[in-house]
């Protein structure tokens, strides 16, 4: 039996799919803290609970985004942090996306209401080779791979479309031309190292 977790996201258990996004959180923690920027990580999970990390305000809690990011201008803002295996195909706009729970999406665009802090979405896309599923659909042979990402008050704005239809499980997508490449991933990598 390998011991090593699965990284293609289909059937892959939780603690394999944390421990993969954990390296990942790691990586583009490295990558921030290479360019100068002070970093304080909120991803902690409380296993009893099931429930992720959490900014408490006023009035209740929200689910908070992963990291804290300051820059050395006094600049602070919310970064939320997500490895993706591969973008999809979006076949109706013909393009490639990628994309949030949408119940965390809505609590991050609350929690930079409640701080007047900017948040942060930022990808982590490791895989260029398109999804068995994707290739089926006549998709490029090739899709884009690196750090991609943006502020919410730009992408809440840029919204490729929402999968509401599927209650706890809907999603928040955007097309990659909407995302800023922030970095190539053999730099997030060999900041890593």
């Amino acid at each position: 039996m390998n011991d090593v977790p699965v990284i293609d996201d289909v059937g892959a258990r939780f603690e394999d799919k944390l421990k993969i996004g954990r390296v990942a959180e790691n990586e583009i923690v490295a990558w921030l803290r290479s360019r100068g920027n002070g970093v304080v990580t909120v991803y902690e999970i409380e296993h009893k609970s099931g429930l992720g990390p959490r900014f408490f305000g006023k009035d209740r809690a929200f689910i908070a985004p992963d990291i804290l990011l300051f820059n050395g201008g006094g600049r602070v803002l919310w970064c939320e942090t997500k490895h993706k295996t591969v973008f999809s195909w979006y076949r109706i706009d013909g393009c490639w996306e990628t994309g949030i729970d949408s119940r965390h999406y809505d609590e991050y665009l609350k929690v930079a209401d409640e701080t007047g802090l900017p948040v942060w979405l930022v990808f982590l896309h490791r895989t260029s080779t398109p999804s068995a599923d994707d290739l089926k659909h006549n998709c490029p042979l090739s899709c884009p791979v690196g750090l991609f990402g943006g502020d919410l008050d730009y992408l809440k704005n840029n919204i490729s479309h929402r999968s509401d239809k599927y209650g706890p499980h809907s999603m928040v997508y955007w097309a990659h031309k909407t995302l800023r490449k922030l970095a190539d991933l053999k730099d997030v990598q060999r900041d890593a190292a």
